[in-house]
């Protein structure tokens, strides 16, 4: 995940819903300056603007890392709801985007890469976990 790439995403959804920044901004609840910021990649959006933003139906996934559909689907958006404790999650996000730009930038991408495939597993485990689950409850 590249930081200076979610900005143009963030753009690229907001253009997909055919909306000003500052429809936008008033619909994610997001202050318009902020936003702006956003865009330009000036900064990037913590847990709780995260949490806003997917409730545009944007797919979170996609937003951070490029991959996969723009749109969150419904199966997805329903297995990704927004933990009620926004701050922790918060805190999480930016304790890590500081660590990220501590490390050497020859070694980042390699640090980056290794989370996303941690979190993707994780992710992975999760859905097979909810399928049995499912799975169990639909037998008699």
């Amino acid at each position: 995940m590249k930081p200076e790439l979610i900005g143009p995403r963030i753009k690229q959804w907001r253009k997909h819903l055919g909306l000003t920044q500052a429809k936008f901004a008033e619909l994610s609840r997001v202050h318009i300056g902020v936003l702006k910021k956003y865009e330009r990649g000036v900064n990037v959006p913590g847990g709780e603007v995260l949490g806003a933003f997917s409730s545009t139906g944007v797919n979170i996934n996609w937003l951070l890392t490029g991959e996969g559909s723009m749109e969150a689907t419904k199966a997805s958006s329903e297995a990704s709801s927004v933990p009620q404790d926004l701050t922790t999650l918060q805190s999480h996000f930016d304790d890590l985007f500081e660590l990220i730009l501590q490390i050497d930038e020859d070694k980042r991408e390699e640090a980056i890469d290794k989370m996303l495939a941690q979190v993707k597993e994780a992710a992975r485990i999760n859905d097979l976990e909810r399928l049995v689950q499912k799975l169990n409850k639909e037998q008699p």
